[in-house]
């Protein structure tokens, strides 16, 4: 795979960073958990902190039904964790995610991220395209909702959450990567 590789609007933008990955940039177990394509997960690390896997989510052309079941499955998952333990903070782990669709992901961690805006679309010469954001659980694109969760309680802004990338971390899970810039306590 390429790095920096994007798709929007059903087409795909490279960046810059052009190099062709091979097996050996990458250790044998890294390369066994891709080829185990494994599921995402939810769960508790050390007794204080939870753990997100976020592997790439394609559904590219689901139906808004379906999409907004895999944001909540995400926002349960986490909702059902935080409800039953004190976390310290949070890990979401997006190594193993070469993209998929980010609204869904971006949707499902609206209990981190709260209302805020996510990321905007600039043109060439960086005039506003399109903003994208939570707001009471919604994502939207502008004035157009692209998910959308049912909340359970207030979100938790303030708690730290740290985000694990890799060289295979691409589209999807660098946008969710992008969510998070500008909150407090994050980490990448």
């Amino acid at each position: 795979p390429h790095t920096g590789l994007f798709a929007a609007n059903d087409q795909f933008y490279k960046g810059y960073n052009q190099k062709q990955l091979t097996a050996k940039d990458f250790n044998t177990s890294f390369i066994s958990l891709i080829e185990r394509n494994p599921p995402f997960e939810v769960k508790v690390l050390e007794n204080n902190y939870g753990y997100v896997f976020l592997p790439g989510m394609l559904l590219l052309n689901a139906p808004q039904e379906e999409l907004d079941e895999n944001s909540q499955m995400i926002y349960d998952a986490i909702m059902d964790l935080n409800e039953k333990h004190d976390l310290k903070g949070w890990i979401i782990d997006v190594r193993y995610n070469p993209g998929g669709n980010s609204n869904i992901m971006v949707t499902g961690l609206y209990h981190l991220l709260g209302n805020n805006t996510a990321y905007l679309y600039l043109d060439a010469d960086k005039h506003l395209k399109a903003w994208t954001g939570l707001v009471d659980g919604t994502f939207y694109q502008n004035h157009e909702v692209y998910g959308k969760v049912k909340t359970r309680a207030k979100p938790d802004t303030e708690i730290p959450v740290a985000l694990l990338t890799s060289v295979t971390t691409g589209s999807a899970g660098e946008f969710v990567v992008f969510a998070f810039r500008g909150r407090k306590n994050s980490i990448v």
